[in-house]
């Protein structure tokens, strides 16, 4: 399976990871310390109960992934990448909110400190720090400067406390906290511990740190062990904000990194563009080359990867990249010399080597199922290349309701978008596979001329040689001739038409594990709604109990969550929300929802 192996390719660093479906679209994107760990905790059995991460496990086919130095700048590109791509499942990170700034307003005669967002309008003469990742580390940082500086952070209020055009008094002033406010301060005094503001911002805290010791131990000697502690305090605050500053800049020009790496007339490449002294944006690819001359130009490079060469002034790369390639354009080319660029190229490097092993592992897979196709042609002895695959299943509860479901694959990958499911339209008192399935075919079938999705080369069932003529019956009446094959569980059969004995294969065979994955696939969707259809209608009767609780909202309350887990895991704002109720009427909701889950196991 796909998932297995790329799970199993994953780094242990930090990074992000891009979770995709089968027709390549990016549905969920993270960022992890651990990148393995994290997306191994996306597939396990108890994230189910979890309705995104249920989603996750359903439309997931391949992940790829990024490395990045830290966590923070894993954070940083988690938070580019979604809010470019913008992934289905990112519901909570979709919104237009970006990272928090600190903001020096320079421009002022009397400079403040704000927080403010990446997106808001940036005032020239203004000095910005950030983003920090997570937005807490940037409020402590905060929070430590107001305690360390007297510093302004008021805003237009500020000129009225020092004309005393205002008749409130600053708080802070009156706690000795800011000086701003004091108009017998002059802007120049001022202005100084503004700049001192702005290298511990920087990292530039030695002579603070020393001064804070100094007087940690003074007050200790006096046995004022009160201040030395809150002195102590300070100073490890001290230390944890400059180590998050390192973490997130490092003192190097605007400019942009490259590393490639070419196999087999195929070039990979990381792209890492570095502003505002941290990693802006990092992009990966592969593009397969078409015959070219040996004299590769820089020119010729910036665009096969999409980069304007007018933004970029200077370009760092490899001894071996500044020797292969004709520099044609007035771009300085500078090699990794510094522990920094070291570091930052050699996420890149990685980068470029992971992306060109996700590219031949892709056409390895390719190849793979191309064979395992033919071999099916060949064991089945169908007309042609099963390139569509139909696999169909029936899930019932003692013949109440019933459902079947339609999966379609396309080159042994699942085409969702296809995906059909059906209520039995007729209740049984005993289950009765047979006629379920030959309503599910009639159905589907009987508009075959007609259909919107791609037409069979196999229809797969699950179930005996009974299914199977079944379908023979269906496809006789509606004058179809397709290609059919049913899978028995109990000792994984193979039964067609054309022969009274079933097929048996190896169980490592790679035909066999195909149809096995089509018909699980089409019973874990037939199930699923079946689960929805059992806790709909079994909501709707017991929630009507509730007082406050009618028929339109136990309808409204089952149609908004997809069954009872999801209903009991909800808020009690939530529910308060949806149905408009009192916030006891939605704890009684949460409790029944819990009840009933804890009673009832679904198959």
């Amino acid at each position: 399976m796909n998932i297995v192996s790329d799970i199993e390719r994953l780094p242990t660093g930090p990074g992000v990871y891009l979770i995709k479906d089968s027709e390549g679209n990016v549905i969920y994107i993270g960022k992890a310390k651990n990148l393995k760990d994290r997306v191994k905790q996306h597939f396990s059995e108890t994230s189910l109960e979890i309705k995104k991460e249920r989603a996750i496990q359903e439309q997931a086919y391949n992940i790829d992934f990024l490395e990045t130095r830290t966590e923070t700048e894993a954070i940083l590109l988690e938070r580019r990448l979604i809010k470019d791509i913008k992934p289905k499942l990112n519901v909570r990170s979709k919104d237009d909110k970006s990272s928090l700034l600190i903001r020096i307003s320079k421009e002022e005669p009397f400079p403040q400190l704000y927080v403010v967002r990446e997106t808001d309008p940036h005032v020239e003469g203004s000095i910005y720090f950030g983003p920090y990742g997570y937005d807490r580390k940037l409020r402590d940082t905060v929070k430590l400067v107001l305690k360390l500086f007297p510093i302004a952070n008021c805003g237009e209020k500020l000129y009225k406390y020092r004309e005393k055009k205002s008749v409130n008094r600053c708080m802070r002033k009156r706690l000795g906290q800011c000086i701003a406010c004091d108009k017998s301060v002059s802007s120049e005094k001022y202005n100084q511990i503004v700049e001192n503001v702005i290298n511990f911002l920087e990292g530039n805290v030695g002579a603070l740190l020393d001064s804070l010791e100094k007087e940690m131990w003074e007050e200790g000697k006096k046995e004022n062990f009160e201040r030395a502690a809150v002195l102590r305090d300070l100073i490890n605050s001290v230390r944890k904000i400059v180590s998050i500053q390192k973490e997130n800049n490092f003192d190097v020009d605007d400019m942009v990194v490259i590393a490639t790496r070419e196999e087999q007339e195929v070039l990979s490449f990381c792209k890492i563009e570095i502003k505002n002294k941290r990693i802006n944006r990092i992009i990966s690819d592969s593009i397969v080359l078409e015959a070219r001359s040996k004299n590769f130009s820089l020119s010729n490079l910036l665009s096969l990867i999409g980069t304007d060469p007018s933004e970029i002034d200077r370009l760092v790369v490899d001894e071996v990249f500044i020797k292969k390639t004709q520099n044609d354009l007035k771009i300085k080319l500078i090699t990794p010399d510094s522990k920094i660029l070291k570091d930052v190229y050699t996420i890149a490097k990685r980068n470029a080597f992971n992306e060109i092993a996700r590219y031949f592992t892709s056409k390895t897979r390719e190849k793979n199922i191309k064979n395992v196709l033919e071999d099916m042609k060949v064991i089945l002895k169908l007309p042609k290349l099963p390139i569509i695959i139909h696999g169909y299943d029936i899930s019932t509860l003692g013949g109440k309701h019933s459902t079947g479901s339609c999966v379609v694959f396309k080159n042994g990958k699942p085409e969702k978008r296809f995906y059909k499911r059906f209520k039995i339209r007729k209740e049984y008192t005993d289950p009765n596979d047979y006629a379920m399935m030959h309503e599910v075919l009639k159905r589907h079938y009987s508009n075959y001329n007609d259909f919107e999705e791609p037409q069979p080369d196999l229809i797969l069932l699950d179930g005996g040689k009974g299914q199977l003529n079944v379908a023979v019956k269906v496809l006789k009446e509606l004058k179809l001739d397709l290609p059919l094959v049913s899978i028995a569980k109990k000792e994984e059969e193979l039964f067609v038409p054309w022969d009274t004995n079933p097929v048996v294969l190896p169980r490592e065979s790679e035909v066999l594990k195909l149809l096995q994955r089509i018909r699980d696939e089409a019973h874990r969707f037939a199930i699923q709604y079946s689960k929805q259809l059992r806790t709909r209608k079994l909501g709707r009767s017991v929630f009507e109990q509730i007082k406050g609780i009618g028929p339109k909202k136990a309808v409204l309350l089952n149609t908004y969550f997809d069954n009872l887990q999801d209903i009991g895991a909800a808020s009690i704002d939530e529910i308060m929300k949806l149905l408009k109720v009192d916030e006891q009427t939605a704890v009684q909701v949460l409790n029944l929802a819990k009840n009933l889950t804890n009673s009832i196991s679904f198959e």
